[in-house]
């Protein structure tokens, strides 16, 4: 123990500059690797054989009508149509079209989100008339999903024939 207090009393200066240079070093690594550089990706060329992952946005997709397509009896001439999607919807991004042409408007109530309802405005769905709604590509969900394909819904509507349910009414 006595040779070690020596050897400490003797080299005294030097063992407290290379504690010092080891705290110093110690510093520099911990704040050289704290900072972070931005990792910059080779560009794709034809001798780059592994080009970057680019990560999307899931795709939103239509699930199911209702009613189903084709002819349709109703006494409705305002009947909507409900679509159902795989997600919650944004209406703000929905782009809906008609043909033939007819005001529409496209809804989504607060119950039922991954349903996008659409409803005639102005004019009723005429009888008889075949319609084609078109949902465009680009409809967004709420958490960034997406339409990639357009959704084309056909059908017709006219009054049934025989009204079932209770007695007739006399409207004067």
């Amino acid at each position: 123990m006595n040779k070690i207090k020596s050897v400490f009393k003797t080299r005294k200066k030097l063992i407290f500059a290379a504690g010092v240079a080891l705290v110093v070093l110690t510093l520099f690594l911990s704040i050289s690797l704290r900072q972070t550089s931005p990792v910059v990706k080779p560009p794709i060329s034809a001798g780059n054989q592994n080009p970057p992952v680019v990560q999307s946005a899931p795709e939103l997709k239509f699930i199911a009508a209702n009613p189903p397509e084709g002819p349709q009896e109703t006494f409705d001439v305002f009947a909507q149509t409900f679509f159902e999607f795989s997600a919650d919807v944004d209406q703000s991004t929905a782009r809906v079209s008609v043909s033939p042409n007819i005001a529409v408007k496209a809804t989504v109530y607060s119950g039922e989100k991954k349903v996008l309802v659409i409803e005639p405005t102005k004019k009723p769905w005429a009888d008889g008339v075949e319609y084609t709604i078109t949902i465009a590509p680009g409809l967004r969900g709420i958490a960034g999903e997406e339409l990639t394909q357009e959704v084309k819904y056909t059908f017709s509507n006219t009054e049934p024939a025989v009204f079932e349910g209770g007695d007739p009414v006399l409207i004067k």
